[in-house]
């Protein structure tokens, strides 16, 4: 049946479910959701996303241009030190949403860290997961349409 195989992040259906998020989340029931192990037959209840998972997906990242790099990560990490939850009489919180949910970054983002400059994204991702990305990509209906915009013109295509 289409739509009963889902891939998300391990937080989605607790952020959602069980009266958390927003109103269309308000009957959704976390119990309703179980995980499909690879390699395993019975699927698992979705708290156990540590050992049942396609790959681990790294945290949410700053991209930069190399050449903004260091001037980037230099502004951010002043910011944080001015803006982070620790600094008690801060007029603004970098990690925390006043007039909404997760605005600048993530409310539950503790702090930022330095990605060493001249790293690739398949090393900052990892190898465990640009495998599971590649074998998805292997059958064109996983490919998502942005990525299909991007590779239109016959040059683009990969042979």
């Amino acid at each position: 049946m289409k739509g009963e195989v889902a891939f998300i992040k391990h937080t989605i259906v607790p952020e959602n479910s069980n009266g958390n998020g927003p109103a269309w989340a308000s009957g959704v029931n976390a119990d309703d959701y179980q995980l499909i192990c690879p390699g395993q037959d019975a699927q698992v209840e979705i708290s156990e996303y540590a050992k049942c998972n396609l790959a681990a997906v790294p945290a949410h990242a700053v991209v930069t241009r190399p050449e903004t790099h260091s001037e980037v990560v230099r502004i951010l990490l002043e910011q944080q030190a001015k803006f982070c939850s620790s600094v008690s009489d801060a007029p603004f919180r970098m990690f925390q949403s006043d007039s909404g949910k997760n605005l600048l970054f993530k409310d539950s983002t503790k702090c930022l860290q330095t990605i060493p400059a001249g790293t690739s994204f398949e090393t900052f991702l990892g190898a465990k997961y640009m495998s599971a990305m590649n074998y998805l990509r292997q059958c064109g209906e996983t490919t998502p349409d942005l990525e299909k915009s991007c590779t239109f013109h016959s040059c683009q295509q990969k042979n």
